[in-house]
């Protein structure tokens, strides 16, 4: 085998590294207009996944994902503005509304439910903290 010169080695890894760059924003950039334009109902899943040149199953995660975020995020708000809580517990659960890592939340939302009682909460609001908790514990 024929060793190749060190430059062309690294000129190859720089247009790989280029390369997975490029793929890495192109997938960002269709993630956030699969979830927008799904949402909206503008597009399936299998539509917008055929159109994207993507597999169906990678659209679905992105949109579950935003469902999960939004599930998580509303009950770690109710949990935020009851009275329950102290305000440094309070102040946690504030700064894991802005994960956008939903095993994060979900692990926060777990953690919170494990040390304060939900029974101070309207019925709408537990059953939404019971619907967010089961998700959790399906995500961690």
């Amino acid at each position: 085998m024929v060793e190749a010169p060190a430059d062309l080695v690294a000129e190859l890894a720089s247009e790989r590294t280029a390369a997975r760059l490029a793929e890495h924003k192109a997938l960002v950039a269709l993630r956030q207009v699969a979830v927008t334009r799904i949402g909206n109902g503008e597009a399936t899943e299998a539509g917008f996944a055929q159109q994207a040149g993507i597999d169906r199953m990678t659209v679905r995660k992105w949109t579950q994902d935003q469902k999960d975020r939004a599930l998580l995020d509303r009950a770690l708000f109710e949990l935020v503005r009851s009275h329950g809580m102290s305000v440094e517990d309070q102040n946690k659960l504030s700064e894991a509304i802005s994960i956008r890592d939903t095993s994060s939340q979900a692990s926060t939302l777990l953690a919170a439910l494990d040390t304060h009682s939900v029974d101070y909460l309207s019925e709408e609001a537990r059953a939404l903290v019971a619907r967010a908790e089961k998700r959790a514990r399906q995500i961690v």
